[in-house]
């Protein structure tokens, strides 16, 4: 859902879900939204951000 607002790296995700970095369930869950196609990773400005696909 918070995909849906704008692109976002992993950390900036964890700190928008109220954690403090990046923890191995946010990995976990971005490589499975990943491989199913529902988000895509993105570069911008040279910096890798996650998309709703």
């Amino acid at each position: 859902m918070l995909l849906e607002e704008h692109p976002d790296s992993k950390t900036q995700l964890a700190l928008r879900m109220g954690y403090k970095g990046i923890t191995s369930k946010l990995n976990r869950e971005i490589k499975t939204l990943l491989l199913e196609k529902k988000i895509e990773q993105v570069l911008v400005n040279g910096k890798t951000v996650y998309k709703v696909a």
